[in-house]
């Protein structure tokens, strides 16, 4: 079975607070929320405040993604916002362990986030290390793009790692994740969906009973 998750970014962001309560009555308990800081990104998007405004709105699971460089700084920021869970781009970071080590001193899960250029072999290291691994199937920063087949490969290695090995580890996916690709994703191994236009864009009910009927 997989769980889906909300991506924040695709939301309304005048009224994210609105549709993140809709998505959550129809269902949904996890939110995933883009951390991008021009930089590392192409676009500057969403920052600690946002976490920290909406976190009384809402009981579900904040997931908060750091695609950014200075992780360590931006890092500190995010500890202390209501986030459950802090997700750290491979990529643009050094010192994972010490970082990893961090944000479970303050009581948080951890997950590591890679881009679709970077291979399994890379990536089952983390395994024993996080709570959940995060798969991008598009680039960083940059709602809408199309979902990257390639990275179903990747899934399959990682899953098949995390049962041999008797892990608890989470595979999420991230970018194109939509009524098209779910159920190649859900197939591929992958435990968390994270989906944002098929869940923002349009009636946030029927599309969220859309992909639930995918799911069942």
């Amino acid at each position: 079975m997989i769980e889906l998750c909300a991506s924040v970014l695709a939301a309304n962001h005048a009224h994210i607070a609105r549709d993140l309560k809709a998505a959550e009555r129809s269902g949904i308990r996890r939110f995933h929320f883009d951390i991008c800081d021009g930089h590392y990104t192409r676009h500057l998007i969403f920052g600690d405040q946002l976490i920290r405004d909406v976190r009384p709105e809402s009981t579900a699971f904040f997931d908060a993604h750091l695609a950014v460089y200075n992780m360590r700084s931006i890092l500190e920021t995010f500890l202390p916002s209501g986030a459950d869970m802090i997700n750290l781009q491979y990529e643009s970071c050094e010192g994972h362990q010490e970082l990893i080590g961090l944000i479970r001193d303050h009581g948080l899960k951890v997950s590591m986030c890679f881009t679709p250029e970077t291979g399994a072999g890379e990536i089952i290291p983390f395994l024993e290390m996080v709570d959940a691994v995060n798969i991008l199937a598009v680039n960083p920063g940059i709602g809408g793009q199309q979902f990257q087949g390639r990275v179903l490969s990747k899934i399959e290695q990682l899953a098949r790692f995390i049962g041999q090995h008797g892990l608890e580890t989470d595979i999420s996916v991230d970018g194109g994740v939509n009524a098209g690709t779910l159920k190649d994703v859900m197939n591929a191994g992958a435990t968390i969906a994270i989906v944002g236009s098929g869940i923002f864009s349009g009636d946030i009910e029927e599309n969220i009973e859309g992909l639930q009927r995918i799911i069942n």
